[in-house]
């Protein structure tokens, strides 16, 4: 029963470190989308990159 439970916290800390990250760099930078938006965010926007 304990490795049930071990893969069902596994699974969903996998699934909320995924929805954490909304925005990756090729760099591997990321941001969440909450504060301030990052300089390399906004340099990435501004050359066109989606």
């Amino acid at each position: 029963m304990d490795e049930m439970k071990d893969l069902a916290s596994a699974l969903a800390q996998e699934q909320s470190e995924q929805t954490e990250v909304r925005y990756r760099s090729a760099t591997g930078h990321t941001w969440n989308g909450e504060g301030e938006m990052p300089q390399w965010l906004k340099q990435a926007i501004s050359a066109g990159q989606s």
